[in-house]
């Protein structure tokens, strides 16, 4: 009785486990592409205030590997910091030079940027047509969304496991009352 409930089960506990997981990978994405949201707005801003040639407010930074704050770089064609707002290591942080290429090409570029362990950025870069400065990197750190990940992979593994445990349950108790119809 016990083998012919998991097979009955079996089919039912894959689609179980395949609504949970895409449940979760769509939460999961969720955090992690609104975390570009700030970082956008700010590269935005910060950009049209370079091409209007509108003096930008450096006066306050942040290290980014401690804060939560958005933060943002200019920097040049070559890809030199010229100023900002976020430092590393008590300097301005420079991305890959890949990302600012990509940046040049398509207009703007959104990565997830790790300039050292244990510090994930969520950064915008954006091309801009200004005498002072050709990129504008914009970014916020991870951590609250990674925070927020992980409450979500919980979640998920404890709605999957009380879903399989009920549903073998329901499966069995159904296996149970047909054979019951069936004398």
């Amino acid at each position: 009785m016990m083998q012919r409930t998991f097979w009955m089960w079996f089919p039912l506990a894959i689609s179980i486990t395949l609504v949970v997981g895409i449940a979760y990978a769509l939460t999961q994405q969720t955090y992690r592409q609104s975390a570009n949201d700030s970082a956008d707005a700010l590269a935005l801003q910060v950009a049209t205030d370079l091409t209007n040639g509108t003096a930008l407010d450096t006066t306050r930074t942040s290290d980014i590997s401690q804060s939560l704050m958005p933060f943002y770089v200019v920097y040049d064609a070559s890809g030199k910091a010229l100023e900002g707002t976020g430092t590393l290591n008590g300097a301005l942080p420079i991305p890959p030079v890949g990302v600012l290429n990509s940046a040049k090409l398509n207009g703007i570029d959104r990565v997830t940027w790790q300039p050292q362990s244990a510090v994930r950025i969520a950064s915008v870069i954006r091309s801009v047509s200004s005498s002072n400065g050709a990129f504008v990197l914009a970014g916020q750190s991870l951590a609250r969304t990674e925070v927020h990940s992980a409450q979500a992979f919980g979640d998920a593994v404890i709605g999957w496991l009380i879903t399989m445990i009920t549903s073998f349950f329901a499966v069995g108790m159904t296996a149970i009352a047909l054979e019951g119809k069936k004398k």
